[in-house]
């Protein structure tokens, strides 16, 4: 609104926790998140980089390998890799030295009897790195993890899909380390399986995937044996990738195994190790699944903390940053999330997303300066805009709480310096941009976005409504009133039921 900064009660109930509803500078587009750069820029091929290309046009069924088995255990097939593979990426050397890695590493998991041993390994890591603390979201994660017996196939395929093969030759900036080979059989295995999930004929890639497709089983059965288990989960890339390619609601997947961390400083240092702001493309997913697999106590990079899924799995998007929001960051990433298709999470693992995704106001919000505010245009004192916030929502008899300023006064700038913390004086915090909200006056009309831009389904609708609840409301000037509404945004959303 035009009026000076005021904070006050309407005569709408919106319901027992107050909303902030505040202009921002501009619309939203509702299925976007907008980057400052278009061009897309493939980085290095890794497990868990971003792919670029296809998303939707993924076709599961091409990994659904049926009554398919292979000739023999993996063993022999890496072993005859070398001389199979018709572009000759893979030496004899490489596979011998793969395979003694493994021979050394099965004692190692099947002496791990606890989730303890894990962790050691990991904080020797970060010791030997010079990295400080382990986080402690990730020590959490790590001492919550399911430690049961895998055989030395499931630990082989494992090796062969995420170990990184070297050359005899030294690194120059390195003596103590060898080089990379150019060839990394994740990164073919990776290349040829999007290839082939996205492919609308299946010829030119068959010799390529006829190759690889033993692997394929051994390593959806390698990930199938390992213990399932609930999680939010980080991928990057530093290249930009189109907000069109991942329209809300719809289903599809990069191809390959989805790898990603349990450690969002993993995924940030795809996108730029010197921090957000200083990334001038980039891509971020979030994502949500309740049948993870953790592969990080077999790793040979534990730290990475990574997680796998099934290669016929499917993501849906549930979730686009909202462009008004990322310009305000000043941010030129793309922010997504992603669930676990066709599952039905519990509401605490998209609270927890939110709360992961949390960090891309660490920049903005360092020089934030809480506006004052007054208890009306004509008054003289000045109140603390926290203060005068925390006492509103636990006051059971106020409902609705009304920040009106000219334009940048601040109240985006607070709204977002609240919606941060998801979970906050014993309540869930939920922002929503006004203006993507479609005939946001209509009976449902809340309830209705919140499910789709969350990726919210009846169930973790229903645990919403049983829960205190703060809807933050931005943009209310930027709205378009046709008709006047005849009852409270909450009472049309059914939130009181």
């Amino acid at each position: 609104g035009a009026t000076p900064s005021t904070l006050g009660a309407t005569p709408s109930t919106l319901g027992a926790t107050p909303s902030a509803v505040a202009p921002s500078p501009g619309p939203d587009d509702p299925h976007a998140a907008a980057t400052a750069a278009t061009s897309a820029t493939p980085a290095a091929e890794g497990r868990m980089v971003v792919a670029t290309g296809g998303f939707t046009s993924f076709r599961p069924g091409r990994f659904r390998l049926g009554d398919y088995r292979p000739p023999g255990p993996l063993k022999d097939w890496l072993q005859a890799l070398p001389t199979a593979d018709p572009k000759g990426r893979f030496s004899d050397r490489q596979i011998q030295d793969l395979l003694q890695k493994w021979k050394g590493k099965c004692p190692q998991v099947r002496g791990m009897a606890s989730p303890q041993d894990v962790l050691a390994g990991i904080e020797a890591v970060y010791e030997k790195e010079g990295r400080g603390e382990v986080p402690a979201k990730v020590k959490a994660d790590v001492l919550a993890l399911p430690i049961q017996a895998v055989d030395d196939d499931t630990v082989l395929a494992l090796l062969a899909y995420s170990l990184e093969l070297h050359t005899q030759d030294r690194d120059p900036k390195d003596a103590a380390k060898h080089l990379p080979c150019k060839y990394q059989i994740y990164g073919e295995f990776n290349r040829v399986c999007r290839a082939w999930a996205h492919a609308e004929e299946e010829g030119p890639l068959r010799e390529e995937w006829e190759l690889f497709k033993p692997l394929v089983y051994h390593l959806n059965a390698a990930i199938t044996a390992l213990p399932p288990v609930s999680a939010v989960l980080y991928r990057g890339g530093g290249y930009g990738v189109e907000a069109h390619d991942y329209p809300l609601g719809e289903t599809g997947a990069w191809g390959g195994a989805i790898s990603a961390s349990g450690d969002r400083h993993q995924a940030v240092a795809f996108v730029a190790k010197d921090g957000l702001k200083a990334v001038t493309q980039g891509c971020y997913f979030i994502l949500l699944s309740n049948k993870a697999r953790p592969m990080f106590h077999i790793s040979d990079f534990p730290e990475e903390i990574e997680y796998l899924h099934p290669l016929e799995a499917e993501l849906e998007v549930c979730g686009v940053l909202p462009a008004s929001i990322l310009q305000m960051l000043t941010l030129s990433v793309n922010i997504v999330t992603l669930k676990l298709a066709k599952e039905s999470l519990p509401l605490d693992l998209h609270l927890d997303a939110l709360d992961g995704m949390s960090f891309i106001y660490d920049d903005f919000l360092g020089s934030y300066i809480p506006p004052s505010v007054k208890a009306h245009p004509d008054a003289v004192e000045l109140l603390d805009i926290q203060e005068e916030t925390a006492a509103f929502v636990q006051d059971p008899a106020r409902k609705v709480l009304l920040f009106a300023a000219p334009a940048g006064a601040g109240k985006t700038s607070y709204a977002l310096f609240m919606a941060k913390r998801t979970r906050f004086l014993n309540r869930l915090w939920l922002f929503v941009s006004l203006p993507s909200v479609l005939e946001p006056f209509a009976k449902d009309s809340l309830v209705r976005h919140v499910m789709k831009t969350f990726g919210f389904e009846a169930e973790q609708l229903a645990q919403l409504r049983s829960r205190p609840l703060v809807l933050i409301l931005d943009s209310l000037d930027e709205v378009q009133i046709e008709d006047e509404p005849t009852q409270s945004w909450w009472n049309a959303n059914g939130f009181d039921g």
